[in-house]
């Protein structure tokens, strides 16, 4: 059968809600579980594992998909990726079900081309159900210590994911991210900045209990039962 395959072969892996504090880089990989076996390689294994896998927005909060080149993993303490940056999107909670399902899209598609400016950069991006709105990152390889070219660097990604840049409000690492604040409440995305070997380092801090958790999972190709969670 004819295939097309792509320029780097990606792993695409999934994330369950099943720990309640924050965890050490191995904790934290351990509990990544493959979507698929083998590495995606083609367009065709793309469309069919993204075919019969929950949208972002399906999943359990909590949840986190990560779509990767292979052997890089999505970890800040990664060597792949710990001198890089990430340019991270926050969703507004009330952005309508269409246009969260066309970024998400979009995203995964800019993951695995090879047509953005950043792609040589680009390590890999995760998408993160969450309560008070859906987390999108796309994981660089370089850091850049200069604002100016950070804010480039968001600008590209946002134009390659066809976004309004009207829907966007631009905010520094330090700020938190609070819808009750008018200028974040007025647009659909806010957009940071964050160097991975900073937040590698910070403080751990307990993480977000989901108690109504419906654990959603997607289907595993090779038919095996999913690990069982980590006590």
């Amino acid at each position: 059968m004819l295939t097309h395959p792509l320029n780097t072969k990606w792993r695409w892996s999934y994330k369950p809600t099943i720990v309640y504090q924050q965890q050490s880089a191995e904790d934290w990989l351990a509990d990544y579980r493959p979507v698929l076996e083998t590495p995606i390689d083609s367009i065709e294994t793309f469309w069919r594992v993204y075919s019969n896998v929950p949208t972002l927005s399906a999943l359990d909060c909590g949840n986190i998909y990560a779509l990767f080149r292979d052997n890089i993993t999505a970890s800040w303490e990664d060597k792949a990726n710990e001198d890089g940056f990430s340019v991270v999107m926050y969703m507004n909670k009330y952005i309508s079900p269409a246009y969260m399902k066309k970024l998400y899209q979009h995203a995964l598609f800019v993951t695995i081309g090879a047509n953005s400016p950043f792609a040589s950069e680009l390590n890999g991006c995760t998408f993160e159900r969450k309560v008070g709105g859906n987390k999108i990152a796309f994981w660089m390889k370089t850091n850049i210590n200069s604002v100016k070219e950070q804010l480039q660097m968001a600008m590209s990604v946002i134009k390659a994911l066809d976004i309004p840049f009207n829907d966007i409000v631009n905010v520094d690492d330090e700020l938190r991210i609070d819808w009750k604040d008018p200028k974040q409440a007025a647009q659909k995305i806010t957009v940071k900045c964050v160097s991975h070997k900073k937040r590698a380092t910070e403080p751990m801090v307990p993480r977000t209990r989901y108690p109504n958790s419906n654990n959603v999972q997607p289907k595993r190709y090779n038919n095996q039962p999913p690990r069982s969670n980590r006590k």
